[in-house]
């Protein structure tokens, strides 16, 4: 034996006891021994992940195929270095019946095959592990409308105004997951407007924002949303009816601003044009605050009792001082 590789070797017969007489022991014949095939080669260890084959797997239609999972999700071979040299991947194949509708977990015998996808037959390599569980994920697919809600709503607005107005860059959106969950789904809410950021004439660009579990089937990240703006207009106005809200037994909040200068509002032309001032009305809430004693300034609510089409965009403060103790 000069190498690695496979080789024929003649067997021979020894005396074990070296007390035996050698009239014993007699080989008839030496020629007629067998000879055994023994392969030389180096030991070693390698580690490869676990593929799976679903080329088989058939899917309902309405359904896709979403992903699988392999338990252990790699395995160890060891033996013969010429032998594990030829392994490209470790492979467990599906076989699954019919078409598919729900996700299924079956167990899977590993094979080895080369760089050409041809199955090996490794005679010396051992594995780690022989079996692997594997789970295949069936999702439902499902076309939705899109939606979109609104924060920062001020009081007394009638939000209708605006949602009747909103224009969407794509107004369905493909998507997948259990069925559990997109059976009771009509509509997705994909963004989040806020009321304070309006403005004429603008486009906004909105990452798409999904339900957990929910994935996007389309290769789009962000909605573009625009308004109808026919028949508004913007006007700016200062507000001097400033008041407090919800404060604290324990406090008093004192305005020390006369006014909120160059507020901006949102609203029907003809509407606009015919409100006042004295109409509009600056509100500090104490549920917006962290209050404690002193001098500071803090955020308001823009508010026009009586005009659920106007509303206020923008944010604005007032100098308060804070204090403590009991009203009188």
């Amino acid at each position: 034996v000069h190498g690695a590789g496979e080789y024929q070797l003649k067997l021979q017969i020894k005396v074990q006891d070296n007390n035996w007489e050698s009239s014993q022991a007699t080989i008839v014949n030496d020629k007629s021994l067998p000879e055994a095939t023994v392969v030389f080669d180096t030991v070693i260890t390698k580690s490869f992940a676990i593929s799976t084959d679903t080329s088989g797997l058939q899917i309902a239609d309405g359904y896709i195929f979403d992903k699988a999972q392999c338990s252990p999700t790699e395995v160890t071979l060891k033996g013969p270095e010429g032998e594990i040299s030829k392994v490209d991947k470790i492979i467990a194949p599906v076989y699954v019946e019919g078409e598919r509708k729900e996700s299924v977990t079956q167990s899977s015998t590993l094979i080895a095959v080369d760089e050409n996808g041809k199955k090996l037959d490794l005679k010396y390599v051992s594995f780690s592990s022989e079996i692997a569980e594997v789970t295949l994920s069936i999702q439902q697919r499902k076309e939705l409308p899109l939606k979109v809600e609104f924060t920062n709503v001020p009081s007394g607005f009638d939000i209708s105004t605006l949602q009747n107005r909103v224009k969407l860059s794509k107004t369905s959106l493909t998507v997948s997951g259990d069925s559990r969950k997109l059976d009771g789904l009509s509509e997705l809410v994909v963004a989040y407007f806020d009321v304070s950021t309006f403005a004429l004439d603008k486009i906004y660009t909105m990452p798409i924002s999904l339900p957990t579990g929910i994935k996007n089937q389309e290769n789009i990240s962000t909605i573009d949303i625009t308004f109808d703006y026919t028949g508004l207009a913007e006007k700016t106005v200062s507000v001097k009816d400033i008041r407090t809200a919800n404060v604290p037994e324990n406090y008093q909040v004192t305005p020390r601003s006369k006014k909120v200068n160059n507020v901006t509002l949102i609203g029907p032309e003809e509407e606009l044009e015919a409100l006042t001032e004295s109409a509009v009305i600056a509100q500090i809430n104490s549920e917006d605050l962290q209050l404690s004693a002193g001098v500071m300034n803090v955020p308001v609510r823009i508010l026009v009792p009586g005009s659920p089409n106007i509303f206020a965009v923008g944010s604005y403060t007032v100098e308060c001082e804070i204090s403590t103790g009991n009203k009188e």
